[in-house]
C-alpha cells in the first residue's frame, strides 16, 4: 500500500486518473506504468509503494522454496521444471495486481505447457559453458 493516509491515496489516484485521461495513447504499457508509478511515489512520498507486499510474498516464497527445490531435483526433467518455476516467479508483478495466489501460480506453471518451448535449444546451449550467469530482473525485491 502506497500510504495509510486515505486523503493521500485519493490524491494519488486522482492525479493518476488525470494523467491517463490527458495523454496520447501511442505510449507503450511499460512507459505508462513507469510514469504512473513515479507519480504515485511522488504524491505519496513513498519510494517503494510495494514494500510491504514484497516482504510478505518474499517470506511466502522462502517458505515454499525447499518444496520447490525438491520438486526440481526429483523431476525427470529438472530444467523444464526450474524454467516453469522461474516463469511463475516472473508472472508475480504487483504493478499488475496485488491479489496473488502463490500456490496457484506455481501449480499453474507446473500444469500448463509452455506457449513457446525452446527448452531443447537451451539444453544444447547449456552443454558448452561450465558456468551460467542468470540475471534476475527484480533481485532488489528480495535482497
Amino acid at each position: 500500500m502506497s500510504s495509510t493516509d486515505v486523503a493521500v491515496r485519493e490524491r494519488a489516484l486522482r492525479e493518476v486518473m488525470n494523467y491517463l485521461s490527458n495523454i496520447y495513447w501511442d505510449r507503450t504499457t511499460p512507459e505508462l506504468a513507469t510514469y504512473v508509478h513515479r507519480l504515485i511515489k511522488k504524491v505519496t512520498r513513498n519510494p517503494d509503494p510495494y514494500s510491504q507486499l514484497k516482504k510478505i510474498y518474499t517470506r511466502a516464497a522462502l517458505e515454499v522454496y525447499p518444496k520447490l527445490a525438491a520438486i526440481v531435483e526429483s523431476s525427470n526433467d529438472p530444467l523444464i521444471i526450474a524454467a516453469k518455476f522461474a516463469i511463475a516467479g516472473n508472472i508475480i508483478d504487483f504493478g499488475l495486481r496485488i491479489d496473488i495466489n502463490l500456490e496457484k501460480e506455481i501449480s499453474d506453471a507446473l500444469d500448463n505447457d509452455l506457449a513457446i518451448n525452446d527448452i531443447d535449444k537451451l539444453r544444447q546451449v547449456l552443454l558448452g559453458p561450465k558456468k551460467v550467469l542468470y540475471l534476475a530482473d527484480n533481485w532488489r525485491n528480495s535482497f
